[in-house]
């Protein structure tokens, strides 16, 4: 009985991904491959090269409308690049991603914030729930070509980092980092330059 269930469990996994592919593929869009329960969404909004691979339970969004609000953003992924597990990407403005990145698993990369939090808040604006509140602080992020993005990563708004970059495990990373050099820490910074 428990071997039945997990074929006809393997047969809807099939069943999604193939559904998963016929929709991007009538979009314009390919992947090399697509993991289970993994959300892909706004499609209309990407640009994708060839060879790209998504792990199993990954949520990538071009964010279309949010509430009362609309975008019209950028979602461009190079081609050879590589999603493991668990990877969140929420665009609304623009997220570049160079060719040959490897993304490691459980890694979020937003250009933008639940709210605003440039400036002191009002109590009444902190009542609002983060998830009731209008998208804002929104900043471009571009990642360079051949990068390497370690597990648990966060990269926020407003990022460029430069071609052949290794980001450290569980990093936070807001700013603009040049090429060739180990980026790492809480906030992320310069920890050594790769290029002699």
């Amino acid at each position: 009985m428990i071997h039945l269930y997990y074929f006809f469990e393997k047969i809807i996994s099939i069943k999604r991904r193939i559904r998963a592919s016929l929709y991007f593929v009538m979009s314009g869009i390919y992947f090399k491959s697509i993991g289970v329960h993994s959300k892909i969404r706004g499609g209309k909004y990407f640009k994708v090269g060839k060879n790209v691979s998504i792990g199993d339970f990954c949520w990538i969004e071009a964010v279309i409308n949010y509430g009362n609000q609309s975008f019209e953003p950028l979602l461009s992924i190079g081609s050879n690049v590589s999603f493991s597990d668990f990877v969140h990407i929420s665009c609304v403005t623009s997220i570049v991603i160079g060719d040959g990145t490897l993304v490691g698993s459980k890694v979020y990369i937003g250009d933008h914030s639940h709210g605003s939090y440039k400036q002191k808040l009002t109590i009444q604006q902190l009542s609002i729930p983060p998830a009731k509140r209008p998208l804002g602080d929104f900043g471009a992020i571009k990642i360079g070509k051949n990068c390497w993005v370690g597990d648990n990563v966060v990269i926020l708004a407003g990022t460029e980092i430069g071609e052949g970059c290794v980001i450290g495990a569980n990093s936070v990373v807001r700013g603009i980092f040049p090429d060739y050099c180990i980026i790492a820490g809480i906030p992320a910074k310069i920890i050594k330059e790769l290029k002699g």
